[in-house]
């Protein structure tokens, strides 16, 4: 009988030391899986992160560098709104200038294209006050010869004819060609201003006299000095005379 009653306590204590042995293992197990899912949702957050991070990347370059390459494009100057634009691949600098009536009102806009950013045309000094009497003789040195000079002679009369209430005459230097449509380009004249095209060693402008100036090209910047022209006539009509740019 103790022998029976031995071995079933013996018994029993193995199927017990079993039992807490499975239990380990299970918690064990449990323990293990636990951690793989905690690494696996780490990883997963990771993953979720990057994937916003790549999407907001992907929606600034689509939507907020084009605005930011677009507002480079635009700045003011003499007054003036520029934008750069493309014209069948020509880059230009356009600019509305108002156009007012007799009342003041406005009735509607002149288009100015430049070929040259104007902020990069301050190296040609303009001394004088730019203004306009109601005839306006334009002329250029006949020993003058550059490939555009005749886009300079275009962009100065477009500007006076359009944004200005001047009448535009076609000019000489010499007065024995003066005939009805040829006025002699006169820097002593009291009655119309003499705008002149001139060679020079250095490229400026300079106020001649009270109703002349003389535009000197060197090197045949014809049109850099012709644009600065412009951009001098339209900040000194805006009250732009005593800035430094100008």
């Amino acid at each position: 009988m103790k022998k029976e009653a031995k071995k079933k306590v013996g018994k029993e204590s193995r199927e017990k030391e079993v039992e807490e042995a499975i239990i380990v293992d299970e918690k064990e197990a449990n323990k293990a899986i636990t951690i793989d899912e905690k690494d696996a949702l780490k990883k997963q957050n990771k993953q979720t992160k990057w994937i916003f991070i790549v999407m907001a990347l992907t929606l600034i370059s689509v939507f907020l560098i084009p605005y930011i390459i677009g507002k480079s494009r635009e700045f003011n100057y003499a007054g003036l709104e520029f934008k750069k634009i493309l014209f069948d691949q020509l880059p230009l600098y356009h600019a509305r200038i108002p156009l007012a009536s007799i009342t003041g009102e406005a009735v509607s806009n002149y288009n100015l294209y430049l070929r040259n950013d104007p902020r990069e045309l301050e190296y040609i000094p303009i001394e004088g006050d730019i203004k306009l009497l109601k005839n306006v003789v334009l002329t250029f040195n006949p020993e003058m010869v550059c490939k555009n000079e005749i886009i300079a002679s275009t962009s100065v009369v477009g500007f006076i004819r359009g944004a200005s209430s001047a009448n535009l005459i076609p000019g000489t230097l010499n007065k024995s060609e003066v005939t009805n449509k040829l006025a002699y380009a006169d820097c002593n004249s009291t009655s119309q201003t003499s705008i002149i095209f001139d060679l020079g060693n250095k490229t400026e402008i300079i106020q001649e006299s009270e109703n002349c100036y003389k535009i000197y090209v060197a090197n045949c910047e014809v049109v850099e000095s012709a644009e600065r022209f412009i951009i001098g006539m339209a900040a000194h009509a805006k009250g732009y005379v005593d800035d430094e740019r100008f």
